[in-house]
């Protein structure tokens, strides 16, 4: 059984129940409420889940001498406490990721290297009860993905380089892997789930030309396989990576980037993707769009823009090479909207004794990521830099009707993650992401800018008191509200504490 308290908290003391700090600039973003939990180590930092209406959960791990427990807290939308408790976790299981479905909370944990199997710890929302599933593993396989879906478990990953997906279904208490893949090496790219139950897997792999393509599998609640959608591209292209969305007529959507090779992109593809299979893709050279350049300073842009309309005249084939990840495909009034970010690696020189074969230059990956040696000097990798994201708006047969872009300034990462999000308004759209202490906006209607880059800092109740956030993240919730969790350090004439905070926020 877990443990609980079901009070309200008596111990948190830091809410935002009358004051509304506004930002400073007219951007319409709001700072709401406040909730803080004090902290001493960094293993007491908690990690979320986004319950839309229904709330928060807060979890953290902590580590037993003979099992370990998994600590819950469930917070509403004023941000009070309404459970908490603890669950108990298996020694040889650790942590992988936790997901919300049709209310309740999956928490997802891999067994070790001896205990090949999984083990998913199912939370009610309502009231904090649970039950634990223990799923065998057919194949060891690297597992990477973790959906849930109504009344079955996936979980997605590699086993031979090769794509896989185990189905789960928690009716039969049975596993067996999904059909269709082991055969070729390939990326999962997607793992979609609907409300109805059924799933869609997402993958890029090469066909017998060699060229990169997506297959989109439908399977039923069951695993059991509807469908096979191949999206072939032209000649000359690979489609590298890309993301559904269903529209209201069962067609679908298919928006991703396509490129000559896997580590470049030329620009963004869509394809409109019909019931019975039949698709048309359209293509966008990063030339085609109107803003996608932005973010360079004024006469940078204009430079590349009056050489692209030169190519142009002259009839020259116009190329751009950009590394994209694309996040979200999401529907907005009656058009599609794409978010995606646009990074590069950074290297750094590290000398090294001189080697024999120093002409030798093979690519070698190490813990920190991959390093190129060459005459006795390793180029370190030194994380990825972002530059800026780029909102696409489609409509529902796939042509262009918009672009924008927001500049990303100051983000340097060792592992690739999403921090741009969007919140669509009925007349305009907020782009936000948080960086160190401050929360950056800026505010669009289709390619027009309503507002340019605004941020404000991420404060507490006392206006006497100085934050410094340690690690922040914005996270989607319910609506138009979103919120802001991480560690700050928070400063006043008398003391320092260091807490866990979420911050409510309001798009207008």
């Amino acid at each position: 059984m877990m443990f609980f308290t079901s009070t309200k908290s008596k111990w948190i003391n830091f809410w935002w129940l009358l004051l509304c700090v506004a930002f400073q600039t007219p951007a319409q973003v709001t700072q709401t409420r406040r909730f803080e939990i004090p902290i001493n180590q960094d293993f007491e930092s908690y990690q979320i889940v986004p319950l839309d209406s229904s709330g928060i959960i807060l979890y953290r791990n902590y580590t037993g001498p003979k099992e370990n427990q998994l600590e819950l807290l469930r917070v509403d939308t004023a941000l009070n406490q309404v459970w908490k408790g603890f669950l108990p976790v298996a020694k040889d299981f650790s942590f992988a990721s936790a997901r919300e479905s049709d209310g309740k909370v999956y928490f997802f944990f891999k067994g070790t290297p001896f205990n090949k199997g999984y083990l998913v710890l199912v939370v009610n929302v309502k009231d904090g009860s649970y039950f634990s599933i223990a799923i065998k593993n057919l194949i060891p396989f690297n597992a990477t993905e973790f959906v849930a879906s109504r009344g079955s478990i996936l979980i997605g990953g590699y086993f031979n380089y090769r794509p896989i997906v185990l189905h789960y279904s928690m009716s039969t208490a049975k596993s067996r892997i999904l059909p269709g893949f082991l055969n070729e090496l390939g990326e999962l790219i997607q793992l979609k789930t609907y409300s109805n139950g059924n799933v869609d897997v997402l993958i890029s792999a090469k066909n017998s030309s060699r060229r990169k393509c997506i297959w989109i599998r439908h399977f039923d609640g069951n695993g059991d396989l509807l469908k096979t959608i191949i999206l072939e591209p032209e000649e000359n292209k690979h489609l590298i990576f890309g993301r559904a969305a269903k529209m209201v007529d069962d067609n679908q959507i298919i928006a991703g980037v396509y490129g000559r090779n896997s580590a470049y992109v030329r620009g963004v593809f869509v394809a409109d993707v019909n019931v019975y299979g039949e698709y048309k893709i359209h293509y966008y050279n990063f030339a085609d769009l109107k803003n996608f350049f932005h973010y360079l300073k004024a006469k940078r842009e204009k430079r590349i823009k009056d050489r692209i309309e030169r190519r142009k005249i002259k009839g020259k084939k116009i190329k751009f090479n950009y590394r994209l990840m694309v996040h979200e495909l999401i529907p907005y009034n009656d058009q599609f909207i794409m978010l995606g970010e646009a990074f590069f690696p950074r290297y750094s020189n590290r000398s090294s004794s001189p080697m024999a074969n120093s002409s030798y230059s093979p690519w070698t990956y190490g813990m920190q990521g991959p390093y190129y040696r060459v005459y006795g000097t390793d180029q370190v990798f030194d994380g990825y830099q972002y530059t800026h994201a780029v909102a696409i708006g489609f409509d529902k047969n796939a042509n262009l009707i918009w672009d924008n872009s927001f500049e990303i300034n100051g983000i340097k990462v060792n592992q690739l993650e999403q921090f741009v999000k969007i919140f669509p308004t009925k007349d305009h759209i907020v782009l936000a992401y948080i960086f160190e202490n401050a929360i950056r906006t800026k505010i669009i209607k289709a390619d027009q800018v309503i507002e340019g880059t605004a941020q404000n800092s991420i404060g507490t109740n006392d206006e006497k008191e100085v934050a410094h956030t340690q690690e922040g993240k914005l996270e989607y919730w319910y609506g138009n509200h979103f919120f802001v969790h991480g560690v700050q350090l928070v400063k006043n004439q008398n003391n320092t504490r260091r807490v866990f905070f979420i911050t409510k926020l309001i798009a207008h």
